[in-house]
């Protein structure tokens, strides 16, 4: 057995927001979601192979899933002892969420607010969703987390990010890499230098790289040479060496020059025109 403190699960493509810089590029036109049949079998398979401190469901954006119970309750069966997290932005929470977390304990709702001017809109989404149950109430001081809904099963936390870093510059069919010649200054400006995702069964080392080719899929024309040496990096799968794997997390590595090594992919999120509603 294998350990990592965090892995995120990709349970859906799919997002209503078009956020940019999002680090799973859920900001361009991805389509579809994860079945919970694959997910049930990709879950089982790994429990064998890894320990994870905190799983967290992901997207897109998870709760557009219409298998979001099953994949609560699968999560928990074969990762008895780790904490699930799900990260949301929130408008599509309903209490039937609410409950299913609540009933595998040991989690917690991260609700992302991405714009400046819409905090009563989702706060009154939150309330509807969470009123039939008991909650404290906590603001806080922290940078990111600024309130708190919390009872004995459920840890609710309302995050603000002011700036995404893009992993890409550019935008569009014209999106390319940074290509940094400085792969530890890369990590240290990555959007998600800890968060290794489980992506299509396979262990990728975060979101972007892993999300890379069916993103690049999506355009008519790209630039396929630049986007070569990325493109090699495969993941590891169940047959590969997972402990070279969870020793290489958090250290540079060459696809690290993907993105940018300076202050310059850095987007304010609550700028004019930076997140924007998807059409339906």
């Amino acid at each position: 057995m294998n350990h990592l403190k965090y892995l995120d699960v990709n349970i859906q493509y799919a997002c209503n927001l078009s956020c940019v810089g999002c680090i799973s590029l859920s900001n361009f036109a991805r389509r579809g979601t994860v079945s919970f049949l694959d997910g049930t079998e990709w879950l089982e398979s790994w429990s064998r192979r890894l320990t994870v401190d905190t799983l967290c469901l992901f997207g897109g954006e998870p709760l557009l899933n219409p298998d979001f119970d099953l994949w609560v309750l699968a999560a928990r069966r074969y990762f008895p002892n780790t904490h699930i997290k799900v990260i949301t932005n929130g408008y599509y929470l309903k209490p039937k969420h609410i409950d299913v977390l609540s009933r595998v304990d040991n989690s917690t709702l991260q609700i992302s607010f991405h714009f400046a001017n819409r905090d009563k809109e989702l706060l009154t989404i939150i309330k509807r969703a969470t009123q039939h149950l008991k909650w404290s109430l906590y603001k806080t001081n922290n940078e990111v987390i600024f309130l708190k809904f919390v009872n004995d099963n459920l840890n609710i936390q309302c995050a603000r990010f002011g700036e995404f870093r893009k992993p890409y510059r550019n935008d569009g069919h014209q999106m390319l890499p940074w290509n940094s010649t400085d792969l530890q200054a890369s990590i240290n400006s990555c959007g998600s230098p800890r968060n290794p995702i489980l992506y299509r069964n396979r262990l990728y080392k975060c979101a972007p790289i892993a999300n890379l080719k069916d993103t690049l899929n999506t355009f008519e024309t790209y630039d396929k040479d630049a986007w070569a040496p990325y493109l090699q990096y495969r993941g590891y799968g169940l047959e590969d060496d997972i402990q070279e794997f969870c020793e290489d997390f958090g250290k540079p590595n060459r696809i690290c020059s993907m993105c940018c090594s300076t202050r310059k992919s850095e987007v304010d999120h609550y700028a004019p025109g930076m997140v924007t509603k998807k059409k339906k």
